[in-house]
């Protein structure tokens, strides 16, 4: 013990030197091994973690270094971070997978390639993701979601919309981009990807087109604005693959970088009267344009997610298809919302539902 004591000390030590050496960020590292990281995942947990970046950078400043799960990181926020890290020239940052999503994905996946690599894969995925593809199969996407809103609510008085939610935008991607069209497959896979996930972090008479889903406007306004205040991913980890420098302050190789999304969303320089709801922010007609870089739910520039514009799609049928058809009720009053690692809430928004006619 006493030999395994020393020969950390001395790791410690020497990389504490190192970083000596260098101009790093303000901020503290904490205990070794352990940095922040109870109070950084009990914040993430609580849907608080905003909190806890805003306490570090009114000390700090918008860029600072801590240490979480055995890592040095430089958390970086504001809108110049976000278009240092998304903006894809050669800045030395790439993405990041912890060990357990990793362990899934397998070392090849997209999310952990960098360079021309990544250029590679991520054309050859936006080759069947772009708004012409989409534009193809969107009619079978309306009558495939239109069916699974009807199987999944029928004779039903009470559903949870957030496994719902999940399960059809499933069965539509598997179905539409992989070809799994036997719904006994599809429900096994779905049980297999939601395990996988948790262990990583009027009825119209004709299907619903492309046009026809781009004109619902205030939807994807709504939509939006829910995503800006409560970001899908509230932001996430990268990582210095050589020596790098960003607003006069080192990042030494093989740090972390961590970025966060309502540094910006929740910006009054950027969105007036940031905490309040109002879609109409989003509107084309708004004086006010959202600047690049600052409303990023999806990534930004060369690293905006690949699918984006189907996720957009997915989305506004399913939500077409249920206030059309149905009314309902929450049954659980002011819900309150956790991560795990994604967002929603804490019951899994029970409600009660009423066709509005015979569908």
């Amino acid at each position: 013990l006493a030999t395994l004591t020393t020969l950390v000390a001395v790791i410690w030590t020497y990389r504490f030197s190192l970083i000596q050496r260098k101009k790093l960020p303000p901020g503290k590292l904490g205990l070794p091994f352990i940095g922040e990281s109870i109070s950084f995942f009990r914040a993430h947990k609580h849907n608080n973690i905003g909190k806890w970046i805003e306490e570090r950078t009114i000390k700090y400043g918008p860029v600072f270094k801590t240490s979480l799960m055995g890592e040095n990181v430089v958390v970086m926020t504001g809108e110049a971070s976000h278009r240092f890290i998304f903006s894809g020239r050669d800045n030395g940052i790439a993405a990041k997978l912890a060990t357990s999503a990793l362990a899934i994905l397998g070392k090849n996946n997209i999310f952990d390639l960098y360079g021309s690599p990544h250029k590679l894969v991520r054309s050859a995925i936006m080759s069947f993701l772009n708004s012409e593809c989409i534009q193809r199969y969107v009619s079978k996407m309306d009558s495939l979601v239109k069916e699974q809103v009807l199987q999944e609510l029928n004779d039903k008085e009470t559903v949870q919309v957030v496994l719902l939610m999940k399960k059809i935008s499933f069965i539509a991607t598997a179905s539409l981009l992989f070809g799994l069209p036997e719904a006994k497959e599809r429900d096994g896979l779905f049980k297999d990807f939601t395990i996988a996930v948790k262990g990583m972090w009027s009825i119209p008479l004709i299907p619903l087109n492309l046009p026809e889903i781009q004109k619902m406007r205030y939807t994807w306004n709504v939509a939006q604005e829910l995503m800006r205040l409560t970001p899908p991913i509230i932001g996430n980890f990268r990582h210095a693959w050589r020596d790098t420098t960003f607003n006069g302050y080192d990042i030494p190789k093989g740090w972390q970088v961590f970025w966060l999304a309502t540094s910006t969303h929740l910006d009054n320089k950027v969105f007036e009267d940031p905490v309040k709801f109002n879609p109409s922010r989003f509107d084309t007609n708004s004086k006010s344009s959202v600047p690049p870089y600052t409303y990023i739910p999806f990534g930004a520039g060369p690293r905006v997610c690949p699918g984006a514009e189907f996720a957009r799609t997915e989305v506004l049928l399913i939500i077409h298809h249920l206030i059309t058809n149905y009314k309902w009720t929450a049954m659980v009053e002011d819900e309150i919302v956790v991560r795990d690692p994604m967002p929603f809430p804490n019951k899994g928004l029970p409600v009660k539902i009423y066709p509005k006619h015979n569908i």
